[in-house]
Order: C-alpha cells, then structure tokens, then sequence
C-alpha cells in the first residue's frame, strides 16, 4: 500500500490547514490505495532558517529535530503538503 503523508504547515494563529488535512486524510483514505497519515510541523520544533545542511549532503542534519523530522518523512512515498496563503488587500488611494 503507497504511504501518503499530509503535511501541515507549522503553528499560527487561526491556521486553517486542520481543517484541510481533516478533508484530504477522509478523502484519500476512502480510495482505498493509501496509508494516510498526518505529519503536523507543530509536532517537530524547528528554528526557522537556522542553517542549511552541512555542505549539502544528503541526510546529514543540521540538528536533532531536524533528523527527527527527516526520519518520518523517509517513510512516505509521497506527500501533500498544506500550506497557508498570505494574501495583502491593496486598495487604491
């Protein structure tokens, strides 16, 4: 069975994507050809932008929750990831 993992964005407030992956986890489960399983970024603390991989070498993490996070992504096949949109609301003068 193909391993699907949706990806939530990280914590805010009023974030939506719960409301998404709710939707997306009922859908995809009831194909009937996946493994579904929620990866929320609320659960993995990670520094935001706190430094690239050393020298850019596959799984050589910059810190342990990093790794932590890296580890059960390796266990999908693929993902869907649940972003937020930013939008301005520019109105002329």
């Amino acid at each position: 069975m193909t391993k699907i993992h949706v990806i939530m964005e990280a914590p805010g407030r009023g974030r939506f994507s719960e409301r998404v992956a709710t939707w997306v986890l009922e859908y995809l489960s009831a194909h009937g050809s996946f493994d579904v399983q929620v990866v929320d970024l609320r659960d993995y603390p990670l520094a935001f932008f706190d430094q690239a991989p050393a020298g850019f070498i596959l799984r050589d993490y910059p810190n342990k929750d990093v790794a932590r996070l890296g580890r059960k992504l390796d266990e999908a096949d693929g993902f869907v990831v649940l972003t937020a949109e930013y939008t301005t609301d520019i109105r002329p003068c």
